[in-house]
């Protein structure tokens, strides 16, 4: 066999080396393009549940605060007289494995930690207010009340106290309960929120500039 067999195979096996080697090439480059953009939607859609979070918790935490303070001023109790039902509450949110999975492939399990339950603490925290709510109407049909401005004043004899008392003191624990997590609920929110935004920078492109506005 000539010199120019064995160049023309050699050759052919070269060739075909090179075209796979160029085919896997571009391959693992489009895989990559394809896991860079599928994170970034991800990273997305988890820091936007984080602002939603922290939004509604955050407001909350402003209701209670602003209701205590209105109580202060017309002389009422800080409990269920004072605490008003919120009409229109916030819908729930979930994270979703795919949101928990790409957070945990960032390997800082500290923040992990912080994040993972706050959709559990924010559908939760709904879910008392949801209680407090249809506790607090059902308590307040009981009662006829003359009114000055929105502050209502009830007048009950004996027996219909012995009634209405237990079930203002349960109304009145769940207001202790709400007021004891509305501000925690909102700094853990808040700590969750800036550490992730700043975690996802790099699968961004970059930093999040997050703006908090006080009340």
């Amino acid at each position: 066999m000539g010199n120019e067999f064995w160049a023309a195979v050699i050759g052919a096996i070269v060739g075909s080396v090179s075209g796979g080697v160029i085919a896997w090439l571009l391959q693992l480059s489009q895989d990559r393009r394809q896991t860079r953009a599928r994170d970034q939607a991800i990273a997305r859609a988890l820091i936007f549940k984080l602002v939603r979070i922290h939004s509604d918790l955050s407001g909350f935490k402003t209701h209670v605060d602003e209701c205590e303070i209105r109580a202060k001023r017309d002389g009422l109790p800080v409990g269920w007289q004072s605490l008003r039902a919120i009409g229109n509450l916030p819908e729930r949110v979930s994270f979703t494995p795919d949101e928990m999975s790409y957070l945990l492939s960032l390997k800082n399990y500290k923040l992990f930690d912080k994040v993972l339950s706050l959709d559990v603490v924010h559908s939760s925290t709904i879910g008392i207010f949801e209680l407090y709510k249809e506790r607090r109407l059902a308590l307040t049909d009981l009662l006829s009340a003359t009114m000055d401005g929105m502050v209502g004043t009830a007048t009950l004899n004996d027996i219909q106290k012995a009634f209405f008392d237990p079930k203002a003191a349960e109304l009145d624990l769940l207001v202790a309960d709400i007021r004891s997590r509305v501000e925690q609920d909102a700094n853990e929110s808040r700590e969750a929120l800036v550490e992730t935004s700043i975690a996802i920078g790099p699968t961004l492109g970059g930093p999040l500039e997050l703006e908090f506005k006080q009340p």
